[in-house]
Formats: C-alpha cells, sequence, structure tokens
C-alpha cells in the first residue's frame, strides 16, 4: 500500500501546473465515469489496482452520456469541487479543453513511450483548429488515452466455403471484395452487413473507409475540402454496397448490436462492423468467434498505397485544471495506461488498448484472435481532427442516408456535403 501522499503539499502547487490552484494531500481521488459504469469490472479494475499503488481512495462521480457535455462544462466553469479527473470522448475533451479547462500532465506521465503515436497527437494541444486560437496555455499532454475502437472487415467461414472460396479468405482491396460477393451471392441473400442506424455508427464507417482510401475531410488550411479522391472512393464504395444489392438489408436500419449475429451465427457472407466484435462476440454455439469468421482491416481502393489502418474513436482522461490532487490524477493517468491495464481493456471491457505492446503479451496471443490484425491497426490508426466535428458528421450522416435512399451517386453525395460544410 502507498503512503496517500500525492507529491505535493498542503497548499502547495510545486508540480509545474499551468493552474495554479492550490495543492493539497489527497485522500481520495474523484473520478467522473462515462455512462454511469463505475461497476464495471474493467473501471473497477483500474480502481483497485489505483489504490494497491497509492493508498488512495477512488471515487466514482457518474454522469449520464446524455448529459456529458453540459454537465461537465457547468462543472468546470465553476471551478469548485469538480471531478479530479474526466473520462470523455475525444470532441467533447477538445470542446472543453479550448477554454483551458484541464491541466498540462507532460512532466508526470510516464507512459507516454508505447503509446501509438495516433494517441500521442490527439492529445497533444493545441490541435490545429481554429477552435484552439485562443488557447491559454503552452503546447504539451492535455489528455491521457482510455481506450480505442475501430472497423475492420469480416467473413463468415461457412459461407466463403459454400461458395466456393478459401475458409480462411480475407479481401484486401474493394475489387476483391465485390469479386468475392458476386461470388457469395449464389448460395446467399445476405451478402454483406454494416450498420448505419444512428449518427456514430455512420460517422464511423465513414471515416474508417475515408482513411483506408487515404482521402481527407478538410485540407491542411482548415478548409472543407469534401471532393479529394479518397473520400468520394470510399463513398462510392458504400453506396455501391446498396445500389448494386450486395447489402439488401436496410442498412440505415441495422445497428452495431443486430449485425454482429448475422455473421456469426447466420447466413451473412461479409459484415464492415466494430473491430471488437473478434474477440467480444459470444456465439451460441461451443465454437469460438475464430472458427466462425476471417478478420481484416477494412478494404482499401486498388493502388491506394500504405494508407492508415483506419480512424480511431477515443476516449480520454483529462485532469481539472481546478483539481487539488493532480499528482494523484497523474498517478491514476499513468496506471490506465500501463501495459497490465490496458490488457484489462482488452480482455475484460473488450476495448482496444492505445499501446500495441498489449498484443505481445503470452495472455493476449492466446486468447485473442488475430492479434497481428489488430496490433497493425494501433500502430497505424488515423484520425481526422476537423474543425465543427458533431456539426460535420451529422450533415455526412445526414448526406449519405439521403443518398442511400435516392440512389445518389458518389460525386453527388460529397458534393452535398461539401456545400453544407462551407455554410457551417
Amino acid at each position: 500500500m502507498g503512503s496517500g501522499q500525492n507529491g505535493d503539499g498542503e497548499g502547495s502547487n510545486s508540480g509545474g501546473w499551468v493552474q495554479d490552484t492550490p495543492q493539497e494531500e489527497a485522500d481520495k481521488l474523484v473520478i467522473s465515469n462515462l455512462n454511469q459504469i463505475s461497476g464495471d469490472p474493467e473501471i473497477q479494475g483500474h480502481y483497485d489496482a489505483f489504490e494497491e499503488e497509492t493508498g488512495i481512495t477512488p471515487e466514482a462521480f457518474e454522469i449520464a452520456e446524455a448529459d456529458t457535455l453540459s454537465r461537465v462544462r457547468t462543472l468546470l466553469q465553476s471551478q469548485e469541487d469538480t471531478p479530479d479527473v474526466f473520462d470523455l470522448i475525444d470532441s467533447w475533451a477538445y470542446s472543453l479543453g479550448t477554454q483551458g479547462y484541464f491541466e498540462k500532465v507532460d512532466q508526470h506521465i510516464t507512459t507516454t513511450d508505447a503509446w501509438s503515436d495516433m494517441a500521442i497527437e490527439a492529445c497533444t494541444w493545441p490541435l490545429d483548429l481554429p477552435s484552439f486560437s485562443e488557447f491559454p496555455y503552452e503546447e504539451g499532454l492535455y489528455a491521457t488515452p482510455h481506450y480505442t475502437k475501430g472497423w475492420g472487415l469480416y467473413a463468415n467461414k461457412n459461407v466463403l466455403e459454400e461458395a466456393g472460396l478459401a475458409r480462411d479468405f480475407r479481401p484486401e482491396t474493394f475489387q476483391e471484395l465485390f469479386d468475392a460477393l458476386d461470388q457469395v451471392q449464389e448460395v446467399t441473400e445476405n451478402a454483406i452487413v454494416f450498420p448505419f442506424s444512428v449518427g456514430s455508427e455512420g460517422r464511423e464507417t465513414v471515416h474508417n473507409l475515408v482513411q483506408r482510401a487515404g482521402g481527407h475531410l478538410y485540407d491542411d488550411d482548415n478548409n472543407p475540402d469534401f471532393m479529394n479522391d479518397g473520400f468520394v472512393n470510399a463513398l462510392d464504395f458504400l453506396l455501391t454496397l446498396v445500389e448494386e444489392g450486395y447489402a439488401p438489408q436496410g442498412v440505415t436500419s441495422l445497428s452495431e448490436g443486430n449485425v454482429a449475429p448475422q455473421v456469426f451465427e447466420e447466413d451473412a457472407a461479409f459484415m464492415l462492423a466494430g473491430l471488437t466484435h473478434m474477440f467480444a462476440y459470444e456465439p451460441d454455439s461451443d465454437d469460438q468467434p475464430e472458427d466462425l469468421v476471417t478478420f481484416n482491416l477494412a478494404p482499401t481502393p486498388e493502388g491506394a498505397g500504405d494508407t492508415p489502418s483506419g480512424d480511431a474513436f477515443l476516449v480520454t482522461h483529462n485532469v481539472s485544471a481546478f483539481s487539488k490532487h493532480k499528482k494523484a490524477a497523474t498517478q491514476f493517468q499513468n496506471i490506465v495506461t500501463s501495459r497490465e491495464r490496458q490488457k484489462a481493456e482488452l480482455l475484460i471491457a473488450g476495448n482496444l488498448p492505445i499501446r500495441s505492446d498489449v498484443f505481445e503479451m503470452d495472455e493476449v496471443q492466446e486468447e485473442v484472435p488475430y492479434p497481428d490484425v489488430l496490433a497493425e491497426f494501433i500502430d497505424k490508426q488515423g484520425k481526422f481532427i476537423y474543425p465543427n466535428q458533431s456539426e460535420i458528421q451529422q450533415v455526412m450522416y445526414s448526406a449519405m442516408t439521403e443518398a442511400f435512399a435516392d440512389g445518389l451517386s458518389a460525386e453527388e453525395t460529397a458534393q452535398n456535403i461539401q456545400s453544407q460544410a462551407e455554410d457551417i
């Protein structure tokens, strides 16, 4: 057990913090929890590891996801009795961080050498965004990564075999997948499924494919640029899946929750969905997920070259600038980003770690299928960081659902997004 001391004497600011809130010895650390999941075994494991190492008691401050952004903003604006650490989706952290509400933690974080390049970039502020133009502090780490997520392509081994394809077939390009879809349509009416029922799933699907296609959303000057080849090619791929009847179900009615059973348990040949289904899905049979499906990164267009492995969804931990226990808060951040606790994120919660060395661990090698694919995803992750994220994401989702319904081309859809983005 630790002594419970956080390294800062009572009333001092000896930690080199950018916000000079007087620091006190910590006997507890208050941590906000996204989605009210403090009882989750993986979250509790972080708490237990922190208390064992420091002797400081962690206390959950629960905030429902629907209220998170407004609730956290209110707490930080009051500057009194805020949680010490906030658990936030990256875009929310950016929105709040522009106001200088979070503490710079560089000199206290010891795990950054193991993080993915994406995680370091996303947590280093000020970001190259107009909203950070008046950021009040010097450049540095103002967040640490909690976990990440991504998307990939699954294939039903039994359907592949019935269609005359190898059971381990894993298409790497758009054209390879289209050719395989033509072949599996001989044996199933459900060639491919992908979720697009809500804006978050639509965002992740489009972002991931645009990254894989070598495209972008904004240019280097932060101007909207949705007419580039990579963006149009990614949209064309998705729209072709629907227009050509490869995805016969209404994709805008499919969610992450109801696509997975169709490829693991039923007759869907392919699924474009979250990476974590491979090791988090529990089939009704005695089979393991890897017995039922193959798995790979999302396909790319021909000639795309060495593109990122896909766009990353990131959840961060941010220390309140007004916390009185900042050293203890950074100790918690170091524990969560440690190799052992990131392994727990993967094996217990089904979240992807923010460091690829987790996939070298014996227990992970034994329990997680296709660890090489997942490690590649972490090492090569990209992340779109651009202005007006929430508004642009809604524009993209609305434009894509309209295109699915009305049979619009990729170029028409990209132009619709471009026009609306320029008006924001």
